[in-house]
Order: C-alpha cells, then sequence, then structure tokens
C-alpha cells in the first residue's frame, strides 16, 4: 500500500506538467492498491480449483491462476512499455529490476511451488521454503519498486512539500 499512496506524486507532478505519462502513474496506483487488497483477501486463489479442475491441469500450472496472470502481466507490459522506456535510466532500470523480481516470485516460484504441492502436499519443508523464496522475491521486488518512485519524486524538478502537523 505505501507504493500505491507514494505512486500518487508523481502522477500529481506529470499531470501539473503535461505529461502524456500522468495517466501511467495513476493507473499504478489503482494497480498497486489492487495487489494490496488482493495480498490480504487473496482473490486471486478463488478459481484455483475450479481453473484446475476445468482445464485438467496440474504440476506447474496446480496453482491455475497463473494462466490469466501471465496473460495480464503481458497485457500490462505491453501497456506500460512506452512509458517504462520514457523513465530515467535509473528509475527504468529499478523498475526493471523490481518488475522481474515480482513477477518471477509471484508466477515463477508460485508455479514451482505449484509442482511440489501436486506431488507432496503443501504441508512439508521443501513446500515451506519454496513459499517463503516466493513471498521473499515480491516483497523484495515491492521495496526496489518503492526506492524507485522514491528516488524518481526526490529528483524531480518539482517541490514536493508535505506538511505534517507536530503532535500536541
Amino acid at each position: 500500500m505505501v507504493s500505491a499512496v507514494l505512486l500518487a506524486f508523481p502522477a500529481a507532478i506529470e499531470k501539473r506538467r503535461g505529461s502524456d505519462f500522468s495517466f501511467h502513474w495513476g493507473a499504478l496506483a489503482v494497480i498497486f492498491t489492487i495487489l494490496s487488497v488482493d495480498e490480504i483477501v487473496g482473490f486471486h486463489e478463488y478459481p484455483i480449483e475450479l481453473l484446475r479442475d476445468s482445464l485438467g491441469v496440474g504440476s506447474l500450472l496446480y496453482y491455475a491462476w497463473v494462466l490469466p496472470g501471465i496473460v495480464v502481466v503481458g497485457i500490462l507490459g505491453l501497456a506500460f512499455l512506452r512509458f517504462v522506456l520514457h523513465l530515467p535510466k535509473l528509475t527504468r532500470n529499478q523498475v526493471i529490476i523490481s518488475g522481474a523480481m515480482f513477477v518471477f516470485g509471484a508466477i515463477g516460484i508460485e508455479m514451482l511451488s505449484g509442482v511440489q504441492a501436486d506431488q507432496f502436499g503443501e504441508e512439508t519443508f521443501a513446500y515451506s521454503v519454496i513459499i517463503t523464496l516466493e513471498e521473499s522475491l515480491e516483497m523484495i521486488g515491492i521495496a526496489v519498486f518503492t526506492l524507485a518512485v522514491y528516488t524518481h519524486i526526490a529528483k524531480s524538478d518539482d517541490c514536493l512539500n508535505v506538511l505534517i502537523p507536530a503532535p500536541r
């Protein structure tokens, strides 16, 4: 949720500048809000059994939500490609690295955990290690992304003042 809130600042700065990319910053704020809510509620997990049973998949696709997840990542990647390529070099590199880490954890390692769960169940030490790796990559990806946005704001030509009243 921190990233979602932080993304509102470059969205506002770029909108004030009249930039073509203010929409992208705002859209990222919405996307990160949805990701934050999903992390708590787990919407993406609801259709797993239905998808798995209807498609007859297992192993790498045991957690069948990864199929629509891959499609969504592909669509968003194409939709945001011009935006990402337009970012300053440091921000661009941090965004690409953070996105790769997050997606590799959320989808790639999730697929690996599906193999483990399908063959040996979810109550094993190996499964716990894989899930820990998955969650760690996601969290590190989010942390690097937050750093990228913060650094981008800090290097902005526009002044951004936030007043926080002193406690009484």
